[in-house]
């Protein structure tokens, strides 16, 4: 029971089950000191004694299940990423910067205060970490130009004011007009490399105006004459032993001596220079309030539980690009995509915008291609931030890559929802398309109850609905509405470059032609059977085989899923068929599996996925059929090549030519002489000791020799004879 007790302890739950634990404690009178109560005096009182043990161990195992099955939800509570965003600043701060991060601010900041409204909290948890020092190597900032620093300074002043927690982290050198918004933040924080001051370089000094704007920022937060440091070198800083009447404990050496305060100078800060504060003498001055450095962005990123997701790409100079994702949402589409995305990555690219013009396809690939979205943000070397670009040719399986995206832009005439069709035709992927989208839509922080709403029928028509660009911009569900890419370029501030598709990709486009698939099966089977039929040719085995591979890449491309299932299927088909024509001949058994087994492979790849409906069986069929009626024209191919190839000029030579018809120079070939151990079979009679297939050995006498049999397959035991003896080659026939 002991340990039961400890193990709850910091518990949220503790002082309940305490309550519940000692409900009998007040029950009767209590006994007098030093007397003991007999139980069995009172019939009533001895049930209850008895009873009490029992009755407090249940409680007790009833608050330990309920406090393990709350626990998990508490922790995941307490342990829940802070919603904010990392910016990182460059080392020259301009105009563009500030429009930059009005920009980045703009949509999460909109998201998280829609999601408390909804909620009913107070909007006062959004954290904005800035990075001063930006990467890769912490460059120190120094801007000189005041005007873009008291702009960032100004801006970053309202957010506090609007209770955003603005953090200034320092991990390198910050001085002249940079230390301006650093001050404006709400904390700072600092590295153990960090140093911040020097706002005004040797021999100049600060303007009214601009004195008046450092105080201004500050506003009274951090000791002023710590500030004033920063820029006047004739200020003596002196430490008082009582605060004065403002409550600081830092003032200036002439106010010391005009109130009478007592107090000593301060190490490092006397006349002569501006103050250049390191992180040990900001955290024992104040202006750093933690008490550990931190070292790395990590550090200060857990030290807040902001997300690695949070932190947004540099507030530099813009290299953007455009990758479009037009068409059925397919494996094709998706390897398209990615690969286009890895190349603009290669590129240096922190900006993508990815226009949608994709629709239908499979919502397992719209769920995975969303997740590989949604990483780039994530990425450790170089976040990027994504746009959406919502087009009317956008519907249904698109809103999964809107959702991965850090913003969705919307055309005037665009919708995003619109499950009608799609569900219609694929029922059993409704809640599994929920959590999908829910995950999607908890990591870019899009509001949940809208995005659920979308795959909920109406409750008076029965469909499922579908949200225009306007009402998506007034649900805080897209930044804003546009009325073409020039407008979206406009309101970003960026010129993208197009990323055109590689070679590879236009390759796997024409190859997935219907047209073009039929061919390649047609021409793979046809020298797949000239192979079988002029064994040594060669050239017919690798055209068919290069036909085959081309096939079932390209199908991959667009059906990833099934590939290796219907590459099987094809396989087993052809082994099935070549025991049929080697081993089993004349069962047809194997033969005819086989034809359907390959044909289904070819046909199972091309159509995508595996049939479930009535409907899906039906397009299966329609890919059936080219298929089949292409392998037939492929075995009457097959059939006239044989018949005719030795009579076309160049290809004619593919074939082995009897020893006895003439050459290309009209000379008969001189034959090949016999060997002189194989002279006496000649119309010898012999046992096929193999089955001819229609090599094999037979045997005569004692003696076993390699033959070939004509006219195909002959049993092993039957008898017989040679007919013909050219070189090394033994004709024999069955007789």
């Amino acid at each position: 029971m002991l340990r039961l007790r400890f193990g709850l302890v910091g518990n949220p739950l503790t002082p309940f089950w305490r309550r519940l634990y000692n409900p009998l404690q007040a029950y009767g009178p209590r006994p007098e000191i030093g007397k003991r109560r007999n139980p069995l005096e009172r019939p009533s009182e001895a049930l209850m004694f008895m009873a009490m043990p029992i009755y407090r161990s249940v409680l007790v195992l009833a608050g330990v299940v309920l406090s393990a099955a709350l626990m998990p939800r508490y922790a995941r509570a307490q342990d829940a990423p802070t919603p904010g965003l990392t910016v990182q600043f460059p080392a020259v701060i301009t105009e563009d910067t500030i429009a930059r991060l009005r920009a980045a601010v703009y949509v999460p900041l909109r998201r998280y205060q829609a999601a408390c409204k909804r909620d009913g909290k107070p909007a006062d948890g959004f954290e904005l970490l800035c990075d001063f020092n930006p990467p890769p190597d912490a460059r120190p900032d120094a801007t000189d130009k005041y005007g873009p620093c008291w702009e960032l300074a100004s801006y970053l002043l309202e957010l506090r004011q609007k209770k955003v927690k603005t953090r200034a982290y320092v991990h390198g050198e910050v001085s002249r007009h940079a230390v301006l918004p650093v001050i404006a933040c709400g904390e700072i924080v600092m590295s153990s490399d960090a140093r911040l001051g020097k706002v005004v370089a040797p021999g100049g000094s600060l303007l009214d105006s601009e004195k008046a704007a450092y105080e201004e920022m500050n506003g009274g937060r951090l000791p002023p004459v710590l500030i004033r440091k920063m820029y006047d070198r004739d200020l003596v800083v002196f430490k008082l032993f009582l605060p004065d009447k403002d409550g600081n404990r830092y003032v200036d050496e002439q106010k010391a001596e005009r109130e009478k305060l007592k107090g000593a100078p301060v190490d490092r800060l006397g006349a002569g220079d501006v103050a250049f504060y390191d992180f040990a003498q900001a955290r024992e001055l104040g202006l750093c309030q933690r008490d550990e450095p931190q070292n790395t962005l990590a550090d200060a990123l857990a030290a807040f539980k902001l997300p690695r997701s949070s932190v947004y790409p540099l507030l530099d100079h813009t290299t953007a690009y455009l990758v479009t994702a037009r068409g059925e949402v397919n494996g094709q589409l998706k390897e398209d995509v990615e690969r286009r995305l890895d190349r603009a990555l290669g590129d240096k690219a922190n900006v993508i915008i990815l226009r949608l013009e994709c629709a239908g396809g499979d919502d397992h690939i719209a769920y995975d291609l969303a997740q590989f979205i949604a990483g780039l943000k994530e990425r450790a070397d170089r976040p990027v931030k994504t746009v959406a670009y919502v087009t009317p040719e956008a519907r249904d399986t698109a809103l999964f890559l809107a959702m991965a995206c850090d913003q969705i832009v919307m055309q005037q005439d665009a919708h995003l929802g619109d499950f009608e069709n799609y569900l219609r035709s694929h029922p059993d992927r409704l809640e599994e398309m929920r959590k999908h989208l829910k995950e999607t839509a908890e990591k870019s922080f899009y509001p949940l109850p809208l995005v659920e709403d979308m795959l909920k029928p109406d409750p008076r028509t029965g469909k499922y609905p579908r949200l225009g660009a306007e009402e998506a911009k007034s649900d805080d569900l897209a930044q804003a509405v546009v009325n073409n890419y020039g407008e979206l370029c406009t309101l970003e501030n960026v010129k993208p470059t197009e990323m055109d598709a590689d070679w590879l990709n236009l390759l796997a486009e024409f190859l997935c032609n219907p047209l073009t698939s039929v061919v390649l099966v047609v021409i793979g089977v046809t020298c797949l059977i000239l192979e079988l039929k002029m064994p040594g040719a060669s050239l017919p085995g690798v055209i068919a085989a290069v036909c085959f591979v081309l096939f079932f890449w390209s199908q991959s491309q667009a059906h990833p899923e099934i590939t290796w299932l219907a590459v099987l299927l094809f396989i087993l088909g052809l082994l099935l068929i070549g025991v049929e024509v080697f081993v089993l001949p004349g069962t047809g058994v194997c033969g005819l599996s086989g034809f359907l087994l390959a044909l289904s492979g070819l046909a199972l790849v091309a159509f995508g996925h595996w049939p479930r409906t009535s409907e899906d069986w039906m397009g299966f069929g329609q890919k059936l059929g080219p298929f089949g009626v292409g392998i037939l024209v492929s075995v009457g191919m097959a059939y006239l090549v044989v018949r005719y190839l030795k009579h076309i000029p160049f290809l004619n030579r593919l074939m082995l030519r009897p020893q006895t018809e003439p050459g290309d120079d009209g000379e008969s070939l001189a034959p090949e002489p016999i060997r002189p151990e194989l002279a006496s079979l000649l119309g010898a009679i012999g046992v096929a000791a193999t089955p001819l297939r229609p090599a094999g050995k037979t045997q005569f006498g004692d003696q076993y020799v390699d033959v070939m049999a004509e006219g195909g397959y002959v049993r092993p035991g039957a008898r017989v004879q040679v007919i013909e003896i050219e070189g090394n080659r033994v004709v024999v026939k069955e007789v």
